[in-house]
């Protein structure tokens, strides 16, 4: 408590008359904690020089080195020798510090990330987590990178990516990108690896019903032959990726959805944004989720289900193998209503609205509830 204090309170107050002493701090103690503070709190009064900054990438703390790559973003794309120190940590075994150098690198100018965005995935692409992070970088990028990656020969780094970047293409929803994909993972000379991963990644998460129906311009001829191809393994993924998309011709899979009333669209228009700020930073703009971090919303039971019980979520968390934070004491029965009709309406999931009175009433259902929710409370929950 008194070392967080005193950082705050120098933060606060701005005082840079510290920053000898805590340079010398950084240099001179042997405690970890002890220099990753001196760290930060450098950085937080503006005052973590090129210097410490260096000295801190070659530390033998996996945490200092971590933030020190956080803490060099700014200077990066002006400082040559600098961005060379932060990306000879590519080889770092560390999950920390990987998954932060995914991260920053994609603070670089466009003409330089891609390549140092490939090496990473040489390096570390079988971390789920790594290949989502690369894949957040290439907004707009995703076929060329993935032609690069269609010219390694093992699967094990860039299996994970060439599935990240898949599904990224398919939340984008273009079509055009999306045929390109189709004919990638369906041609009959490429490689079996690819072609899984790539159907893989055209296929929706398995769990999951609903979301990312797109519409080709034209019957995917080849997708459909795979759909009874002899191999079981491509046969289930060609057939699973087919029901994400839709063409000419091809008969309606779904009844069509309810189009929302004008006090809805607005409902929607305000969630759209209260989601941005509360929630992508895990679930990701497209809402498909971060590996390790959060579970996709596209086609989820709990979101396309009994509003009840997202509401309840919301409030209190809830449990599993990737726990759901509480979110909702911040936010307002309309803030809350807006975000939930957001997400059951968003990239191809087509639930219905969700209104300030249902989640007034839920929420006075639950007052007193202190702890997370499990599966098995869940779908027990009747309004």
């Amino acid at each position: 408590w008194w070392r967080i204090t005193a950082q705050r309170i120098i933060v606060e107050r701005g005082d840079t008359s510290v920053a000898p002493a805590l340079r010398r701090l950084f240099v001179s103690s042997t405690s970890d904690i002890t220099r990753l503070h001196a760290l930060w709190t450098l950085d937080g009064i503006g005052r973590a020089d090129r210097a410490t900054v260096v000295a801190a990438l070659g530390d033998t703390s996996s945490a200092v080195r971590a933030a020190a790559i956080r803490i060099a973003e700014p200077l990066l794309a002006s400082d040559a020798a600098l961005q060379t120190a932060v990306l000879q940590l590519v080889s770092d075994r560390d999950p920390a510090v990987r998954r932060q150098l995914a991260a920053t690198v994609g603070e670089l100018p466009v003409t330089q990330r891609d390549d140092a965005l490939y090496d990473i995935v040489m390096h570390h692409g079988d971390d789920p987590v790594v290949a989502d992070v690369v894949v957040s970088a290439l907004a707009g990028r995703e076929l060329g990178f993935l032609a690069r990656l269609l010219a390694v020969a093992q699967p094990d780094k860039v299996s994970p990516v060439m599935l990240s970047l898949t599904r990224s293409v398919v939340a984008s929803r273009n079509a055009v990108n999306v045929e390109r994909i189709v004919s990638l993972a369906t041609e009959k000379s490429r490689v079996r690896w690819q072609r899984v991963a790539l159907l893989d990644g055209l296929r929706r998460p398995a769990g999951t019903q609903g979301g990312f129906v797109i519409r080709l311009a034209a019957r995917p001829a080849t997708l459909i032959t795979a759909a009874a191809s002899p191999d079981s393994v491509i046969r289930v993924r060609a057939t699973s990726a087919a029901e994400l998309l839709t063409w000419p011709g091809k008969r309606a899979a779904a009844a069509p959805v309810k189009p929302f009333t004008p006090a809805e669209k607005l409902r929607y228009a305000a969630g759209q944004k209260q989601y941005a700020a509360t929630c992508a930073g895990c679930h990701q703009l497209r809402g498909t989720g971060l590996a390790g971090v959060a579970k996709p919303l596209v086609g989820s039971q709990w979101v396309l289900g009994d509003p009840a019980r997202l509401i309840r979520i919301v409030q209190n968390g809830k449990e599993g193998t990737m726990l759901m934070p509480p979110v909702g004491a911040a936010l307002t029965n309309d803030q809350v209503a807006a975000v939930l009709t957001y997400v059951r309406r968003s990239w191809g999931n087509s639930a219905s609205a969700v209104d300030a009175a249902t989640v007034h009433e839920v929420r006075g259902l639950i007052t007193g509830r202190t702890k997370p929710w499990t599966e098995e409370e869940l779908l027990k929950a009747r309004r």
